[in-house]
């Protein structure tokens, strides 16, 4: 076992939250993380502290696990879906954010081959008029599927990307919606 686990092992060892001895096996059994409840409620309660800026990133991370866990969680329509920006807008929150295909269906935007063929900075929208969202494709080197509640193609700049045949930084059309998503994400991705 190399240093840092035989490290983590200790610590991980000697950490505790609650007093065993105090929980029942009905508890257990009725709330798998009864073990470390009290710390999440003190990770929670400072949370709810933070004063929300204009702007805020969120996503979702994968994080490589090998071991066994009984924690897992199915989300059935996972957000980032027309539905959810509807939703967000009723609570006068406005969205944008990448979007998987087929979450666009009824949009009717271009196919990636024919965008391919269009070059680099090929973009295509449409307008759900009765929701106000907007749908954007671009294409850099693959499609990015964009849907917004508040910024849609306009206004469209040129943007600097590398080219691999040309060996060097080329200017390319971008829409505004990917301009905006870049700057605002924090490092949480982009596109």
């Amino acid at each position: 076992m190399a240093r840092s686990d035989c490290r983590f092992e200790n610590i991980a060892s000697s950490l505790h939250f609650v007093n065993n001895s105090e929980i029942s096996e009905e508890q257990k059994d009725e709330d798998r993380l009864c073990k470390i409840r009290p710390f999440l409620r003190e990770i929670r309660k400072n949370l709810e502290k933070i004063i929300p800026e204009e702007k805020q990133s969120i996503d979702e991370v994968m994080v490589a696990f090998k071991g066994r866990s009984g924690l897992k969680q199915y989300i059935r329509s996972k957000p980032k879906s027309l539905k959810l920006v509807k939703a967000l807008r009723e609570r006068g929150l406005l969205y944008v954010g990448t979007v998987r295909e087929n979450r666009l269906k009824g949009y009717g935007l271009k196919a990636e081959k024919v965008m391919k063929k269009e070059g680099r900075g090929a973009m295509n929208s449409k307008v759900d008029v009765a929701s106000n969202v907007v749908a954007v494709r671009w294409f850099n080197n693959k499609k990015v599927d964009m849907i917004s509640s508040f910024i849609g193609v306009e206004p469209v700049n040129d943007v600097k990307r590398y080219d691999k045949k040309a060996q060097k930084k080329i200017d390319i059309l971008c829409p505004a919606i990917i301009q905006e998503y870049n700057q605002h994400m924090g490092g949480c991705g982009s596109a």
